[in-house]
C-alpha cells in the first residue's frame, strides 16, 4: 500500500509538472521513463525497503537459536553469510554491467532492423533479404549473445552459490561443534539445525537484490528530484489576460496583443510588439520567438492579451486514444449544432479517424473554440482550400498570426514580421515593402527556416513513434476465455516448440543434472541420519556428507550453467534466426498489413521474455517440482499412508489453480489496458502540452490523467489482493500436508516401532518446504502461461508464407550465369487480379515510358513484389518464364530506381549502404559516385546518416545502386517534386550516358522524358489503353493522355 500511495504521488507530481509552463520543453522519452521506470522502481524498492534492516535482525536470530542448540561456535558460520552475501553483490554487479552492454547491442540490432523494415521495397526489389539478415544476426549472435552467455553464467554461479547456503553453513558448524565437544549430534539437533539452517536461504537470496533495490530507487529519486525543481516560467508574472474585463473601454485601436520588453528563453533580445483586432500577420525567419512570448512562455518582460486564444502547431496533435469528437471539442461544451458545422467546414466525416486527419482535426479544435487569436505554426501542410476559406474567409474578423516558410501565403497577409535568429525584429512592414528593402535576407532566413522546420518535424515525429506504446502493449489474447484444456494443450504445444529451440538433448541434459542434484541433496540428509545411528566416527560421515553437499552443489552449478550457457543461447540463435528470415521473405502485402512498430514488438519485447524471462520460470518451475516430488518421497517412505492425503490435497490444489489461473489472467489484461491507456495519455500530454497551455485545459487533462492512474491501482490492488488470497489458502493447503505427515509420523513412532525415528525427522523436515514451494510452483506456472503469449506471437512470425523462396510450384529452369543478356520482355495475356490480358513485345535496348493509373502495378508485376502468382499468362525475359523462377533469383537480375523517398537508407556506413553484398570493388565504387556526379567526402566508413542529403543526391544515390548492378533490365520511377530541375535534368543526362544499353521501363509524367523514349505504354484500370511511339500519342493525344502528361 505504501508504494502504490507513493506511486500515485510521484506520477500525478510528473504530471503535473509536464503541463507546467517551462523555459525547457517536454522530451516525451525523459518523461515516460520518469514514470514508466524510476517511478515503478520506487514502488517497487517498497517491497524491498524493510528486508534492508530486518534481514540482519533475522540472521542474528537464527544464530541465536542455533547456539542455544550446538554450542557458541555457530557463530563461525557467520562468516559464511558474510562472505556470501558480498560475491552475490559482486556477480550482481557484473551481469547488470554485461546487461547493459547487452542492451546498448540491442538497441544497435534494433535501429538497424527497423531501418530495414522502412526500407523494405528496396531491400526486396535489390534481393538483398539474405545480406541483412546475415547482417543483423551478427549483432544478435556475436555480440548480443556473448553478453547474454556471461550474464548466464554468472546468474547460474549466483544461483547455486545462494542454494548452497545451507550446507555450507551447516557443514562449517557441525564441523566446528564435532571438533569442540564430545556429545554426539543426535536427530533432533540435526534436522532442528537443518531447519533453522534453511530460513537462512531466503534472507541471504533477496538481500542483495533488497539492497539494489533501494539503491536503484535512489538513483530514480534524484532523477525525478531534478525534473520537478527544474524551473518554472511564472506566467501569472508575465501575462495579463484581459478577457473581456473592460471590453466597453476598447477602441478598434486597442491591441489584441501588446508585448513591452519581453523575453523567451534562449532569446536575449527584448521583443516590443502590438498586434490588433481583425489583422493577420505573417512571422518569418525565427519564428518560435513571437509564438513562445504569445503563448506565454516569457522569461522576462510584460504581455497583455485581450481574448482567448487557439494554437494550431506546426506537427498537428490529436489524441490517439480519444475519439474525434473530444479532439475536437476539447472540453469545451457541447453544442450539437455548432460541432457539425465546424465538421462541414474542414471537410471531415463524422467518422474520421483523428490520426489521419491530423491537420484538419487541429484546424477544427480551433474553430471549435471560437477564440479572439488564432496562432498558425506553419499551415503549409493545410489544404490551400482551406486556408482560404477559413484562416482568409472565416476568420476574417479575428486577430491571426501566421509563422510560415512559405511565399504563396506572405502576399496574401497584411503584415509581415521577420525574426533574426536572436530573436530580433528585423523587418515589419507588407509583403511588398519586405520584398523591395530585404529581398536578400528574407530568401536567407526562408530558406534555413525551411531546414530547420524539416529536421524539427522529423525529429518530432521520431521521438513520438519511440516513445509512444506500441500497439503490441495492447495485446491481448482473443482466447482468453477460452476453456482451461484449450489452453493447456496450446501451452504444451508451445513448450514443445521452445524445448526443440533449446535442443533436445540439452533439455534433458539439464532434467538428468536436476535428477542428480536433488538426489545428492537427499542423500545427504540421509546420511546425516545414518550418521546420527552411528556416531563413533565423526569426521568419516562429516566427510561423506561434504562430499554429498559438494556434488549437489556442483551439479546445482553444472546444470544452471547448462540451461543458460547452453539452451538458452540455442533458442536465442534458433528462435531470432527463424523469425527474422520468416519475416524478411514474406511478401510485400505483409508489411503493407503489420505496423513497423508490431514487427519490432516480435523482435524486441517478446523475443526479450524467450530470450530471459521464460526460461528463468522454466528453471524455477523444474526446480519446484523436483522438490515436491523428492517432499512426497521421503514423507511417503517414512509413513506410506501419506500418500492417502496428498490424492485429496492435490486435487485442492489444482481446484485453487485453476481459480487463481483464469482470475491472473484477467488481472494482468486488465493491468496492460490500464497502463497502456496511461502511458498513451502521458506521452500524447508531452507531444501536446503547448496546445494544452494554449487552451487552459490543464484541469481538465489533469482529471483524465488522474482518472487512468486510478484505474492502473485499482488493477493493482486487486492483484495484490488475489496474491494474498492465494498466499493464505496455499499456507492452509501447506499446513494440512504438515499436520498429515505430523500426524502420521506420531502414529507410526508410537504403534510401529520398526519406524526409523531419524528419517520420521527428515520427513518433517522436508514437510516445512511445502507451503513456500506450492505458492511459487503456482505462480511460476502462472507466469509460464503469460510467457507463453510472446512465444506464441513469435512461432507465428517463424510460420509467416513466403513469397516463392523454394516454392514447390517452381521447376528448375537452366539460366545462364549472366542472364538476361538481351533484355527482351514479352507479356503473354497477363492476367492479376490487377491487370487484365496484357500482351506486349519490348525489345532489348528499348526505353518505355509508362503512363496511368496502373502504372506502379505493371512494374512491380516484373519484380513479384506481391509474392502471388498469375491468374493466367505469362510474362518471359530473354525466353525464360520467371514465374517459373525464384522471385530472389528474379530481383537480382533486374536494377531499380524509385523516388529518392523510396531510396531507403539503412544503418550503417556508406559502402554498406552501397553495395550490401560486397561484391564490388573500391575502385568500381568510386567510379560508379564518379558516375552519377556524387561526391562523399566523409570517406566509405562514415555513417550515412551524417550525411544529410539532399532529395536529389538520395535519387542519385539510388542511380549508383543500380549502376553497381551492371543490368540489362532497369525499371525507373520519376523523382518527386522535392528534386531541383537542374538534377532531374543530370538524372536524365545520366539515364541516357550509362543505361544506352539497357532496356528501361520509365514510370513517369514528364513530357520531356517520354518524348526521349521509343514507346509510351498507357494503363488504365488494368488494361492497357495504347502501346505506340510518343510521337504518335502526342499528336492523337486525347483527355485520356492528357490527365497524365505534365
Amino acid at each position: 500500500m505504501m508504494g502504490m500511495s507513493i506511486f500515485q504521488s510521484l506520477a500525478t507530481s510528473i504530471y503535473h509538472k509536464v503541463l507546467a509552463p517551462k523555459s525547457k520543453h517536454n522530451e516525451t522519452n525523459e518523461v515516460t521513463n520518469l514514470v514508466l521506470k524510476d517511478a515503478q522502481r520506487i514502488k517497487e524498492a517498497c517491497n524491498y525497503v524493510h528486508m534492508v534492516w530486518s534481514t540482519p535482525l533475522q540472521i542474528l536470530s537464527i544464530f541465536a537459536a542455533l547456539q542455544y542448540i550446538l554450542s557458541i561456535h555457530v557463530w563461525i558460520g557467520l562468516g559464511v553469510i558474510v562472505l556470501i552475501v558480498p560475491i552475490n553483490m559482486l556477480l550482481g554487479f557484473f551481469m547488470r554491467k554485461w546487461r547493459m552492454k547487452q542492451i546498448s547491442y540491442k538497441q544497435k540490432r534494433m535501429k538497424l532492423l527497423s531501418s530495414v523494415l522502412d526500407g523494405i521495397k528496396t531491400i526486396k526489389l535489390y534481393a538483398w533479404e539474405s545480406a541483412f539478415a546475415q547482417k543483423i544476426s551478427a549483432i544478435r549472435n556475436q555480440l548480443e549473445l556473448g553478453m547474454l552467455k556471461k550474464t548466464g553464467a554468472a546468474a547460474a554461479t549466483e544461483s547455486s552459490i545462494t542454494n548452497s547456503v545451507i550446507f555450507l553453513v551447516s557443514l562449517l558448524v557441525f564441523i566446528l561443534y564435532a571438533s569442540s565437544t564430545s556429545a554426539p549430534i543426535t536427530s533432533d539437533k540435526i534436522f532442528v539445525c537443518l531447519s533453522l539452517f534453511r530460513l537462512l536461504q531466503y534472507p541471504c537470496s533477496t538481500f542483495p537484490n533488497a539492497i539494489h533495490a533501494v539503491r536503484r530507487a535512489s538513483t530514480s529519486m534524484k532523477r525525478i528530484h531534478q525534473y520537478l525543481i527544474a524551473h518554472e516560467i511564472d506566467q501569472q508574472q508575465h501575462v495579463t489576460h484581459d478577457n473581456y474585463r473592460r471590453m466597453s473601454d476598447w477602441t478598434s485601436n486597442t491591441p489584441m496583443i501588446e508585448m513591452n520588453q519581453v523575453k523567451v528563453p534562449g532569446i536575449n533580445n527584448s521583443i516590443n510588439l502590438q498586434i490588433r483586432k481583425g489583422e493577420i500577420i505573417g512571422v518569418v525567419g525565427h519564428s518560435s520567438a513571437i509564438l513562445d512570448a504569445i503563448l506565454g512562455n516569457l522569461s522576462d518582460g510584460h504581455m497583455t492579451v485581450r481574448g482567448s486564444i487557439a494554437y494550431i502547431p506546426r506537427t498537428p496533435w490529436v489524441m490517439q486514444d480519444a475519439s474525434l469528437c473530444d479532439n475536437i471539442v476539447f472540453g469545451h461544451r457541447w453544442e450539437p449544432d455548432f460541432y457539425r458545422s465546424v465538421l462541414s467546414l474542414c471537410e471531415l466525416s463524422h467518422d474520421a479517424i483523428p490520426s489521419q486527419h491530423a491537420m484538419k482535426v487541429s484546424l477544427a479544435r480551433a474553430l471549435y473554440c471560437r477564440a479572439d487569436i488564432y496562432v498558425f505554426d506553419d499551415p503549409s501542410c493545410l489544404e490551400r482550400q482551406l486556408f482560404q476559406r477559413i484562416v482568409l474567409g472565416i476568420l476574417r474578423n479575428r486577430t491571426r498570426v501566421v509563422a510560415t516558410r512559405s511565399f504563396s501565403h506572405l502576399y496574401q497577409l497584411n503584415r509581415v514580421l521577420m525574426i533574426s535568429t536572436t530573436g530580433e525584429i528585423v523587418m515589419d512592414g507588407s509583403f511588398g515593402e519586405l520584398m523591395s528593402k530585404h529581398h536578400a535576407t528574407l530568401y536567407h532566413i526562408m530558406a534555413s527556416a525551411d531546414h530547420q522546420t524539416k529536421e524539427n518535424s522529423h525529429q518530432d515525429i521520431r521521438q513520438h513513434a519511440a516513445t509512444t506504446p506500441s500497439p503490441i502493449a495492447k495485446h491481448v489474447d482473443d482466447d482468453d476465455d477460452d476453456n482451461g484444456d484449450g489452453k493447456e494443450n496450446q501451452s504444451s504445444t508451445l513448450l514443445s516448440t521452445y524445448i526443440k529451440a533449446c535442443s533436445m538433448p540439452g533439455v534433458i541434459a539439464v532434467i538428468v543434472f536436476q535428477v542428480l542434484a536433488q538426489l545428492a541433496q537427499v542423500s545427504s540428509s540421509i546420511w546425516l541420519q545414518a550418521w546420527d545411528s552411528y556416531s563413533d566416527n565423526t569426521f568419516y560421515y562429516l566427510s561423506i556428507y561434504t562430499i554429498l553437499g559438494s556434488s549437489c552443489m556442483l551439479l546445482e552449478w553444472v546444470k544452471a550453467l547448462l540451461l543458460w550457457v547452453y539452451c538458452v543461447a540455442r533458442s536465442a540463435v534458433n528462435l531470432h534466426t527463424h523469425m527474422l528470415y520468416g519475416v524478411l521473405r514474406s511478401p510485400l502485402t505483409f508489411f503493407q498489413s503489420t505496423t513497423t512498430d508490431m514487427i519490432l514488438s516480435r523482435f524486441n519485447q517478446d523475443q526479450e521474455i524467450a530470450d530471459r524471462l521464460l526460461p528463468k520460470m522454466i528453471y524455477t518451475n523444474l526446480r519446484i517440482m523436483a522438490l515436491l516430488a523428492t517432499t512426497t518421497a521421503v514423507i511417503a517412505c517414512s509413513t506410506p499412508f501419506f500418500l492417502l492425503t496428498v490424492i485429496p490435497l492435490g486435487f485442492l490444489f489444482i481446484y485453487l489453480q485453476r481459480l487463481y489461473i483464469a482470475c491472473d489472467r484477467q488481472l494482468k489484461r486488465l493491468d496492460h489496458e490500464s497502463k497502456s491507456a496511461l502511458y498513451i495519455h502521458l506521452a500524447e500530454s508531452t507531444l501536446g502540452a503547448s496546445t494544452i497551455r494554449a487552451y487552459h485545459k490543464q484541469h481538465w487533462f489533469n482529471g483524465e490523467y488522474l482518472e487512468r492512474l486510478n484505474d492502473v491501482q485499482r488493477v493493482h490492488f486487486a492483484s495484490v489482493a488475489c496474491n494474498r488470497w492465494l498466499a493464505v489458502r496455499i499456507e492452509i493447503l501447506g499446513s494440512m500436508v504438515m499436520f498429515a505427515a505430523a500426524i502420521l509420523a506420531v502414529i507410526a513412532v508410537v504403534y510401529v516401532p520398526s519406524v526409523d525415528v531419524g528419517l520420521v525427522g527428515m520427513s518433517l523436515f522436508y514437510a516445512l518446504d511445502i507451503p513456500q514451494s506450492l505458492t511459487w510452483a503456482l505462480r511460476s506456472y502462472c507466469e509460464i502461461e503469460l510467457h507463453n503469449e510472446s512465444l506464441e506471437r513469435i512461432q507465428e512470425y517463424t510460420e509467416l508464407p513466403t513469397e516463392g523462396f523454394d516454392d514447390s510450384r517452381m521447376t528448375p529452369v537452366p539460366l545462364h550465369p549472366a542472364w538476361p543478356t538481351s533484355g527482351n520482355i514479352d507479356f503473354r495475356h497477363y492476367t492479376t487480379d490487377l491487370l487484365h490480358n496484357i500482351s506486349l513485345s519490348i525489345q532489348s535496348g528499348e526505353t518505355i515510358s509508362i503512363i496511368g493509373d496502373d502504372k506502379y502495378t505493371f512494374s512491380q508485376s516484373l519484380f513479384q513484389l506481391e509474392g502471388i502468382p498469375p491468374l493466367s499468362g505469362s510474362i518471359h525475359v530473354d525466353g525464360v518464364d520467371i514465374t517459373n523462377l525464384d522471385v530472389h533469383h528474379l530481383r537480382s537480375r533486374i536494377a531499380w530506381v524509385g523516388p529518392e523517398d523510396e531510396n531507403a537508407f539503412f544503418s550503417g556506413t556508406i559502402r554498406e549502404n552501397l553495395d550490401p553484398l560486397k561484391s564490388r570493388s573500391d575502385l568500381t565504387l568510386w567510379d560508379t559516385l564518379a558516375s552519377v556526379r556524387l561526391e562523399i567526402k566523409s570517406g566509405w566508413d562514415a555513417s550515412i546518416e551524417e550525411q544529410h542529403f539532399t532529395a536529389g543526391e538520395k535519387y542519385l544515390f539510388g542511380l549508383a545502386r543500380a549502376l553497381l548492378r551492371r543490368p540489362r533490365i532497369v525499371v525507373i520511377e520519376d523523382p518527386s517534386d522535392k528534386v531541383d530541375t537542374e538534377t532531374v535534368d543530370l538524372i536524365d543526362q545520366i539515364i541516357r550516358e550509362h543505361f544506352d544499353n539497357c532496356t528501361v521501363l520509365m514510370i513517369t509524367q514528364r513530357l520531356d522524358a517520354i518524348t526521349e523514349s521509343d514507346r509510351v505504354l498507357v494503363v488504365d484500370n488494368g488494361v492497357m489503353v495504347d502501346f505506340t511511339t510518343p510521337q504518335h500519342l502526342l499528336k492523337h493525344k486525347g483527355s485520356f493522355a492528357d490527365s497524365y502528361l505534365c
